[in-house]
């Protein structure tokens, strides 16, 4: 049975394979953003070079409950994203773009710059416009 990431909210429930999966995802999620190894560093609680490079090789893995967070909500902007624009360029491309919702900030920009409730704030967004 495949698990469900879309409300996970206690880290404890999920197996080694579980965190495994979800630092892989996000791994690629950030390719296909197209974000600098800075960028993803920020995104994931200003680690260090060494241990995103360690996340990228699949020699370490998000344990931490603020770490699974942090990847749900990435995860689950990136699945909204995907229904709203089925175009790889405009889904992709979405986090880079200015957005008048954010007072002209890209979403990206409102990510790094508030952390974790910056991705909030940019998973609401998209909540918001699938509720549209």
């Amino acid at each position: 049975m495949e698990t469900n990431y879309d409300d996970l909210s206690v880290s404890s429930n999920l197996k080694d394979e579980d965190f495994k999966n979800i630092t892989k995802m996000i791994c690629k999620l950030f390719s296909l953003w197209n974000i600098t190894e800075t960028e993803q560093a920020n995104l994931l609680g200003h680690i260090s070079p060494s241990e995103l490079h360690k996340y990228q090789q699949s020699d370490a893995w998000f344990h931490s409950e603020q770490d699974i967070s942090r990847a749900v909500l990435l995860l689950n902007t990136h699945k909204n994203l995907r229904i709203l624009y089925p175009q790889n360029s405009v889904c992709y491309g979405f986090v880079k773009r200015p957005n008048e919702r954010l007072k002209g900030s890209s979403p990206l920009e409102i990510m790094l710059d508030f952390g974790t409730e910056g991705i909030e704030i940019v998973y609401k967004l998209t909540q918001f416009y699938l509720a549209r």
